[in-house]
């Protein structure tokens, strides 16, 4: 039977197959028309939002969903971001938003349990003399379990002092479930005062099944009804951490304010393709001979690339790669010399001020030594001689020159 857009059977198997094969073929399908397309990681974040997961969002919030789709899903988006490679960054990362070094991506776990955690707002966005018609079935089942939807403020342990969920269809489990594990939408866990005894994974001593039927039938309870937005950042905020690479650049660079950072090298540029440079830069995923060495990269004549530098035999990490390197003599000099011409006044006399440095100007002028260093690394002569601030000069004068890299 297909109902609302969702099919419906005595059959689990066939269930799943009618509901979520389609879709999450259709998101697959859609990941390879868009990998042809060379998009930055902005643009598939955006893409990923807005076509993939949109298809099985409505699903999601209104069936039982399969472990096998969330992980299939998952799989899907990460291979569609780094181009079917291993992940350069951490999932956890990228979930974060701008300012903490992430792209806000959407993590399909939380976001799974949000959704059936917001359930609970529908249905206690009522009393007991209103009932809406589309409440009657879940609330029959719910309040199996106590008068006035209590279960949804009791803290109990899933293994240990549950109340008996097995009397619940397997949806409304689910909604139990995740309502229980994000803290009863409330951020600060450790305020324990408002807590009711029965059914509390923090009390030890055993209870009596008919003093705890009588008791949650007769008290009732107000409960927090956050949106499922403020859930998904409770779920959300359980898994979140912070980039390795800030540890690397404090070491080498005391006292960073990392919010400002990215906040300068991220939300205040308009060019997705030079925030994702400035964001693969400060998360050292940005190619440099150091790195290819690291990474075992074999250079045009089959042998792994050196870390020093070709031009100075100096260690090309990016501090000598953007600032330090010979042949960058003067080049930063011409570059404001070149600017103020125009009425703009930059500082840079620090290597710290090139790498951490938000200004289009300045990562402009980056990528200009990228593209340059891209171009000609395995020609020594031709990458001596090349004219960056050339390069630079047809940036700033057509942003969309840009792609050229790809």
């Amino acid at each position: 039977i297909k109902s609302l857009g969702l099919y419906f059977s005595l059959s689990e198997e066939l269930c799943e197959t009618l509901n979520w094969d389609k879709r999450i073929n259709k998101i697959e399908n859609m990941f390879r028309r868009w990998q042809k397309r060379k998009l930055t990681l902005y643009g598939k974040c955006y893409v990923m939002k807005t076509l993939a997961l949109s298809q099985i969002i409505y699903n999601m919030s209104m069936i039982p969903t399969p472990e096998w789709v969330l992980k299939k899903t998952q799989k899907l988006t990460f291979s569609f971001l780094w181009d079917n490679k291993p992940d350069k960054i951490k999932r956890t990362v990228l979930y974060s938003s701008y300012t903490d070094g992430g792209i806000k991506m959407t993590d399909i776990y939380s976001k799974c349990k949000s959704l059936q955690a917001s359930w609970v707002k529908r249905l206690l966005q009522t009393n007991q003399d209103n009932i809406r018609r589309w409440q009657v079935i879940p609330l029959h089942f719910i309040e199996k379990l106590g008068k006035y939807c209590n279960i949804f403020r009791c803290n109990f342990n899933v293994k240990r002092n549950a109340p008996p969920l097995t009397q619940l269809p397997p949806f409304y489990r689910e909604v139990v479930l995740a309502w229980q594990e994000l803290g009863g939408g409330r951020r600060d866990l450790a305020k324990i005062n408002d807590d009711r005894i029965w059914s509390n994974k923090n009390f030890k001593i055993k209870v009596c099944k008919e003093d705890y039927m009588i008791w949650i039938n007769f008290c009732k309870i107000p409960v927090v009804k956050p949106s499922s937005k403020y859930l998904y950042s409770l779920c959300l905020a359980k898994t979140l951490t912070k980039p390795s690479s800030q540890a690397y650049w404090d070491s080498i660079f005391p006292n960073l304010n990392w919010t400002n950072i990215w906040r300068s090298q991220t939300l205040k540029l308009k060019e997705n393709k030079l925030k994702e440079f400035n964001f693969k830069l400060l998360h050292k995923i940005l190619p440099c001979r150091f790195l290819l060495h690291k990474w075992k990269i074999v250079d045009t004549s089959g042998a792994i690339y050196s870390p020093k530098c070709a031009i100075c035999n100096q260690d090309e990490n990016y501090s000598h790669m953007f600032f330090e390197c010979v042949r960058l003599r003067g080049y930063w000099d011409e570059v404001k010399h070149l600017l103020s011409q125009s009425g703009i006044n930059i500082a840079i006399n620090t290597t710290a001020s090139v790498l951490f440095g938000g200004n289009f100007y300045v990562t402009l002028a980056k990528y200009a030594i990228f593209v340059s260093w891209i171009r000609y690394k395995d020609n020594k002569e031709l990458l001596r001689n090349h004219n960056v601030l050339y390069l630079f000069t047809a940036l700033t004068q057509d942003v969309q020159t840009c792609k050229i890299i790809e």
